[in-house]
């Protein structure tokens, strides 16, 4: 990642970027190197975003959006202190108002986010993402490990310790999506890449 810094990031400046793959950190713009994520990521993501948005539809509970929607989890009178973007995430029914305007970054942490580990990432980078959407009201954090095929579901109940959920275990988002069993070699199936 690139860093450019700026005196103070309005919420002006990442509209006039447009499709720039940008995040605000501590009050500083920050490129997303995206050069990193490969075939398998993308497909990684796309498996949950399909097991995610049937159940979500079917039961009225929101949206889930893939990779590129841009989050202002926190400001201040300085600006816009922390903007991500997860590579998906989940917004409750109700959230999003007729007054909403769709086409700017979502002001507030999504309800769920998802971030599928690339290679190059810092453990300490993946740690502060993780911090940045719980402690600016994100309900739940998955991170998916790819190369172990794991889960950490982090939870803002408890925001320093992860449940990790191998691939031959289902687990069960409790109160974000009541009922769904997800299998975690769902998850990372790539059966389908090859047929």
């Amino acid at each position: 990642m690139t860093e450019q810094t700026k005196a103070t990031v309005t919420l002006a400046d990442l509209i006039e970027r447009g499709d720039a793959w940008i995040e605000v950190v501590d009050g500083e713009i920050v490129e997303v190197d995206m050069s990193a994520a490969g075939l398998l990521h993308n497909h990684i993501v796309n498996n949950t975003y399909a097991l995610l948005k049937a159940y979500v539809r079917d039961h009225n509970l929101g949206v889930v959006l893939t990779d590129g929607v841009t989050y202002v989890l926190r400001t201040d009178a300085l600006g816009v202190q922390t903007t991500r973007l997860p590579d998906l995430s989940f917004i409750r029914r109700g959230r999003i108002t007729p007054t909403t305007d769709i086409s700017k970054p979502f002001i507030g942490a999504p309800n769920l986010a998802v971030e599928v580990t690339s290679p190059g990432q810092t453990a300490d980078g993946l740690r502060q993402r993780i911090r940045d959407y719980l402690d600016n009201g994100t309900e739940q954090v998955w991170v998916l490990y790819v190369a172990s095929r794991e889960v950490y579901v982090y939870t803002r109940a408890e925001p320093s310790r992860a449940t990790i959920y191998s691939e031959g275990e289902v687990f069960e988002a409790i109160g974000l999506f009541p009922g769904l069993q997800i299998a975690i070699a769902r998850l990372f199936d790539t059966a389908e890449l090859y047929g």
